[in-house]
């Protein structure tokens, strides 16, 4: 339980910091894919390119940049755990994001709408939640 708070707060620490200018353009993606290996990740893994994707849509929808989108993925994952005891990856709630951000709306609304579906559906899983925001 020690190393992985350990590396949670590495993780976190490392979102907090600033994009350095000459850093590559997937690297929120990187990072991310990285922290939920528990490892660093080669530059061509498809996970890079999935988070990628997912990042820039949300990003387009939310107009917040991906290194704030990243974390508070993490953080909301966390929160998710802490408040369901079922486990929950920032790669889930990127998903969700990616799925249900609308322009207009914080970001933060639709994370909250997600923990919401997620606490409330039976077995308390990812696939339950998307199908209950779906049906909104």
């Amino acid at each position: 339980m020690g190393a992985f708070r350990i590396l949670l707060m590495l993780a976190l620490a490392a979102f907090a910091t600033a994009t350095r200018a000459d850093a590559p353009l997937d690297e929120p993606a990187r990072r991310l894919a990285a922290y939920e290996a528990g490892q660093e990740v080669a530059a061509g893994d498809p996970r890079i390119a999935r988070i990628q994707e997912r990042l820039t849509r949300v990003s387009a929808a939310t107009g917040e940049g991906e290194d704030v989108i990243a974390a508070a993925c993490v953080r909301t994952a966390r929160h998710v755990f802490d408040v369901t005891r079922s486990k929950a990856t920032p790669s889930e709630l990127l998903e969700a994001l990616a799925r249900f951000a609308r322009p207009g709306v914080a970001m933060q609304d639709t994370l909250r709408e997600y923990v919401t579906a997620r606490r409330n559906a039976p077995g308390r899983s990812h696939a339950e939640a998307l199908a209950a925001l779906g049906g909104k």
